[in-house]
């Protein structure tokens, strides 16, 4: 199975610099992969909210499953964080929830530049 992890820079691109740091959220839901185009139909839909990352993971989640996974990255603002887990479960309601980030707090993980600028305010 080939690594078809993506990044959606149109998500990245609305997001304001002075605005990132406190108002967005970013969370990890694990799905199969047979089902991950439902989580990126459900949130497209879903006001404020988008899909940052899908990769597949190289080991299955649960041993009884037979089925591969993949882990989505959504970002959305704080404010909708019901209405996004609502969305989530609805589509796929046997999808594990991962751990929920600050947006500063997902840039320094992932070390990208912009994290420095969001910190410092």
């Amino acid at each position: 199975m080939g690594y078809a992890a993506y990044l959606d820079h149109a998500v990245r691109q609305r997001a304001h610099p002075a605005a990132t740091a406190g108002d967005f959220r970013v969370l990890e839901f694990t799905v199969p992969t047979t089902q991950s185009w439902r989580v990126r139909w459900a949130v497209a839909r879903c006001a404020g909210a988008g899909v940052l990352r899908c990769e597949p993971l190289k080991q299955n989640a649960s041993s009884d499953s037979a089925c591969f996974r993949a882990r989505l990255v959504i970002r959305f603002s704080a404010e909708r964080y019901g209405a996004v887990l609502q969305c989530l479960l609805a589509c796929v309601p046997d999808g594990e929830l991962g751990r929920c980030r600050g947006w500063a707090e997902h840039l320094e993980h992932h070390a990208r530049p912009e994290a420095a600028h969001t910190t410092s305010r």
